[in-house]
């Protein structure tokens, strides 16, 4: 893996500083339309980015609930907004200006500094440098290149192949709950996966006692965010302040969702007291990721490393999964003789460079390899997508 990701930092990626930027400028013009709207919900302008004016017209102006305090007042932090954004319209607005700002300063001016002569940009990759096993890069950091919004997606829009070529991307379907139903062999993950069918959908109908054939958008997205959010250890708290709920239907969600799926549930009580026991956790790899404060005297390190323990497991064996899949496709692609190199890794997708003679090969080759990282109860699935720019890209297929 180390080979692999040493030539994927000499080769680097292709990034068109023009485009870059055109960004800064739609930016610009976006930032001073958010400062408008911020002003006249606020009643006047004022400093949104100051935290003491921030803080001064959201809780004491406009009464908005403190969810987290500092030593100088009600936090203005952005984890603590994004907990009572459904307060107040003034609060989405504060976020999206944050945002944008970070956006311009990370990923239009300082990554157009990053590109060298040749129109790419070279970061180093790390594959030791997180106990879950993660993929890492740095200087600059690409693995964290924003996608989620239109803002975002005009900075993907910047990373252009060169002529001749396309970006190819291979991105595995719903990995952590395909991991998750091999390891616990739950039959409500395994079954609604093997089937194709929505696991977001059937959980929104079990946790809300709603027909599967009448929930809403909406309800789907409550069992999506169940999902993710209770899979991953939260509690009734953070997961009412997501979902505008209060604290004791949150409770009741959670209690539905430990119904259903009872056996993923005792699955990772099973890996807590394994992690008592051993001080570690292993995971589908082998890897063993040592759990430390089990036994802490402060209640509030002791929960957050059970929570730790619950999960490290499954987190360390998605990470397995997919670095094992980047291997397997490099490794596939110079035993074929192709050019197809990757470029990049984000979470479970890798992107990569293709002439475009080989797409139709590039996908077979490297698609295959990275479908037979390991061999679970349910087969991976890995979708394809091609396109000339990161935020271009179309699905060709999904195998």
């Amino acid at each position: 893996l180390a080979a692999v990701l040493v030539r994927m930092s000499r080769f680097g990626v292709a990034v068109d500083v023009a485009d870059l930027a055109g960004a800064g400028a739609d930016f610009a013009a976006i930032a001073a339309s958010l400062d408008a709207q911020i002003a006249a919900l606020a009643g006047g302008p004022f400093n949104w980015a100051s935290t003491k004016q921030l803080g001064a017209v959201l809780f004491d102006q406009l009464g908005l609930p403190v969810v987290s305090r500092t030593k100088t007042g009600p936090s203005t932090a952005t984890e603590a907004l994004e907990r009572i954004e459904h307060a107040h319209p003034i609060v989405a607005l504060v976020l999206r200006a944050r945002q944008l700002q970070r956006l311009q300063d990370v990923w239009v001016t300082a990554l157009a500094a990053a590109v060298d002569p040749d129109g790419r940009v070279r970061s180093t990759f790390h594959h030791a440098r997180s106990f879950s096993g993660r993929l890492i890069n740095s200087s600059p950091d690409l693995g964290r290149v924003p996608g989620k919004t239109a803002e975002m997606a005009r900075i993907r829009h910047a990373f252009r192949a060169p002529p001749g070529r396309v970006l190819g991307s291979l991105d595995y379907a719903q990995l952590g709950l395909y991991v998750l139903a091999h390891q616990t062999g739950d039959p409500e993950l395994v079954g609604p996966l093997s089937e194709g069918a929505d696991l977001h959908a059937r959980t929104a109908a079990a946790v809300l006692s709603r027909p599967l054939g009448a929930l809403t958008v909406d309800e789907r997205q409550v069992g999506k965010l169940v999902n993710f959010a209770t899979f991953a250890g939260q509690g009734a708290s953070a997961l009412a302040l997501q979902l505008g709920v209060g604290a004791a239907e949150a409770r009741d969600l959670i209690s539905k969702f430990d119904q259903h799926y009872s056996v993923t549930r005792a699955w990772q009580e099973a890996q807590l007291e394994s992690a008592r026991q051993d001080g570690f956790v292993t995971t589908i790899a082998g890897r063993r990721w040592p759990v430390g404060g089990l036994d802490a005297q402060d209640g509030m390190i002791r929960a957050s490393a059970e929570r730790l323990a619950r999960r490290a497991a499954h987190d360390g064996s998605v990470a397995d999964v997919s670095r094992r899949g980047l291997w397997r496709a490099d490794h596939a692609l110079r035993a074929a003789g192709l050019a197809a190199a990757p470029v990049m890794v984000v979470h479970d997708e890798v992107l990569f460079e293709v002439p475009t003679g080989e797409v139709a090969a590039w996908s077979e080759v490297a698609g295959a390899a990275m479908r037979a990282a390991f061999e679970l109860r349910v087969p991976l699935k890995v979708g394809c997508e091609v396109g000339p720019s990161w935020s271009e890209l179309e699905a060709t297929w999904t195998h």
